[in-house]
């Protein structure tokens, strides 16, 4: 990634529009919650460490069993552990990633786990999941 960055300034200098511009921001605030939490970390802290335990227990006790659920869960749980570890031992978050076509916030590599694996969960959920139950009905 550092040997990216002088090929990125220089494309952005020459005009040539960029799709993804490395930006090293550290960060307290919870973007789509609506606040900033930077005054608060421990409770972002204490949040994320519960809701990874939960979700660990989900995967340990073989809750949901479909590769799908499994792998959404399991990317969920590395992106929240990921980030709790930088809050935890920085008290911070870094984000490093910033797309350049349209304004979206800065963002790591746990923060793509956790949103790809919240969509996989969704589509688990919304389209798999009730055929399941369906199928063990009959």
């Amino acid at each position: 990634l550092a040997a990216a960055v002088p090929a990125l300034t220089a494309c952005k200098k020459a005009g040539v529009p960029l799709v993804l511009a490395t930006a090293a921001v550290l960060s307290g605030v919870v973007c789509f919650s609506g606040g900033n939490m930077s005054d608060f970390p421990w409770v972002l802290t204490a949040l994320s460490a519960v809701l990874s335990i939960a979700i660990a227990a989900v995967l340990i006790k073989r809750v949901f069993r479909h590769p799908l659920a499994v792998w959404s869960l399991t990317a969920v749980l590395g992106g929240a552990v990921g980030n709790l570890i930088d809050r935890a031992f920085l008290g911070y978050v870094v984000d490093m990633f910033q797309l350049d076509f349209f304004r979206f916030p800065v963002f790591n590599v746990a923060d793509i786990f956790i949103t790809a694996g919240g969509v996989g969960i969704v589509v688990y959920l919304l389209f798999i999941y009730k055929g399941n139950e369906q199928k063990e009905k009959k």
